[in-house]
């Protein structure tokens, strides 16, 4: 049986931050609208990530750092046709 383990890094950013990271990331260069009726948002979620330290674990690489991984992985197996362009 495979056991699944929700992983963190401590660190939090609001909703707004990580769609403004990703806009970056992929050059994405639209607008960004926010519902202004809801100006706090989700309550603020932070995973505890004390047990994965106790473990040995911790984050070597950063949200933006992944995400510019992550799209790169993305756009060369765009053009190996390994995966499909969104419609």
């Amino acid at each position: 049986m495979m056991s699944r383990i929700n992983v963190g890094t401590g660190t939090g950013l609001s909703i707004l931050e990580a769609a403004q990271t990703i806009a970056q990331v992929t050059g994405f260069t639209g607008t960004i609208r926010c519902d202004t009726c809801k100006p706090d948002g989700t309550a603020r979620k932070l995973m505890d990530v004390t047990r994965l330290e106790r473990m040995g674990w911790n984050a070597h690489i950063g949200l933006r750092d992944g995400l510019e991984r992550t799209f790169a992985w993305y756009k060369q197996q765009l053009a190996y046709g390994a995966v499909m362009r969104a419609k």
